[in-house]
């Protein structure tokens, strides 16, 4: 097995069949297990305030818990939707990109289209749910 040859075929596939990029795109975006990073922004010897007094002004003190559990509950709430449609996109991405190398090996021909076509097929969702299926638990755990 030529390793170059493999990798020089799957680069002429890419540059010369862009409907591909779309995809890898969003799967980039959707599917890119990148490191986070430390977004620390404090100062050395910073307590919170210029004045050394509390952190949170004093209007926020006075709110009702049941305010602060309900916006915790929102933020959490959509957190988990942005996930979930992550996900999806994720798996229709990953699920167009093979269908549409498939098609190109075959035909020679491929649209963004064919590329839906793919994407929302059955294939799709069983890959989807078998990620639900394992995520869930990771997640709990």
């Amino acid at each position: 097995m030529n390793h170059t040859d493999i990798l020089k075929q799957a680069a002429a596939i890419t540059w010369r069949y862009r409907a591909l990029w779309l995809f890898g795109f969003l799967l980039a975006l959707c599917g890119g297990s990148g490191g986070g990073g430390n977004f620390n922004f404090s100062m050395p010897g910073d307590s919170g305030s210029e004045f050394g007094g509390s952190p949170v002004p004093p209007e926020l003190m006075n709110l009702d818990p049941g305010t602060i559990f309900a916006i915790v509950a929102a933020f959490i709430c959509l957190i988990l939707l942005l996930v979930l449609v992550g996900m999806v996109v994720q798996v229709v991405s990953r699920t167009a990109l093979m269908g549409m190398v498939r098609q190109i090996t075959l035909t020679e021909a491929v649209t963004v289209r064919d590329g839906w076509n793919f994407g929302w097929s059955r294939r799709a969702w069983r890959l989807f749910l078998v990620g639900l299926i394992i995520g869930i638990p990771l997640a709990i755990v």
